[in-house]
């Protein structure tokens, strides 16, 4: 009886030992050179010798971020940021064989003018003071149904279950086509049903105030999003009433 005991104990320790192995948690919290933490900046977990992307996070408004570790080798982190110098942290052996907390910090990116290109694709993303403009044709590959299965593709864009949609961690206020905004709020009915082909431009507006006029005298930490049409997609005509009734047709007949 006491050898059975001993063995199930034994059993009891090698199976306890292979569990916290097993869930070795990494985290970490990414900053400026201000020390001040960055939201939404993308973290890729990535596999050295094929390079496939293991696991998949963005920091949350503190700056933070944490996952499991896998049990594979030649691990490295992938830190990017819009406006932010892309960094690479290779992951040693005592990082993976405990839990470990991670301090990055991410330099700014120089910008030239008011206007830059940021990512490595000369043309894919450009910023314009409070603007970020996307250039769809870069992230999709012509299997994207909808609005919302586009956006799910822009890096730092978050598309939840709900269909609600966040650009680093904050909500999207309004999507608006054209600078034109059809559905307010209820930007759902739009991003779930309308055709994503048209969009060649997607505009992530930060500091968004729906009042014009307010622009300058208010300060606001709102998102709002612009689709902007190709060229030969404005087959709708340049009035706005003859483009908001389209739409309007289109969603009607998708939800039927």
């Amino acid at each position: 009886m006491k050898l059975y005991i001993k063995i199930l104990c034994c059993c009891l320790c090698i199976a306890s030992s292979a569990c916290v192995h097993a869930q070795i948690i990494i985290s970490g919290v990414v900053r400026n050179a201000a020390e001040n933490p960055l939201q939404g900046v993308n973290v890729l977990l990535k596999e050295g010798t094929k390079h496939s992307i293991l696991k998949y996070t963005s920091t949350d408004t503190q700056g933070k971020f944490s996952f499991s570790m896998p049990e594979q080798k030649n691990l490295y982190l992938v830190f990017s940021s819009i406006g932010h110098e892309k960094k690479v942290l290779t992951l040693s052996s005592d990082t993976k064989e405990q839990n470990s907390h991670l301090k990055v910090i991410l330099t700014e990116k120089a910008f030239e003018l008011n206007e830059v290109v940021v990512t490595g694709s000369r043309k894919s993303v450009v910023v314009k003071e409070d603007t970020i403009v996307y250039r769809t044709k870069f992230y999709t590959n012509g299997t994207e149904q909808t609005v919302e299965n586009l956006l799910s593709k822009l890096p730092g864009v978050q598309v939840g279950e709900d269909g609600s949609i966040r650009v680093g961690g904050k909500e999207v206020e309004r999507i608006m086509v054209e600078g034109d905004d059809f559905f307010e709020k209820g930007y759902k009915m739009l991003s779930q049903n309308m055709p994503a082909y048209p969009v060649e431009e997607v505009e992530v507006i930060q500091n968004y105030v729906h009042n014009r006029l307010l622009k300058k005298m208010k300060d606001s930490d709102r998102v709002a999003l612009n689709l902007k049409l190709a060229r030969k997609s404005k087959i709708f005509g340049s009035a706005t009433s003859k483009l908001h009734s389209a739409l309007i047709r289109l969603i009607i007949f998708r939800t039927i």
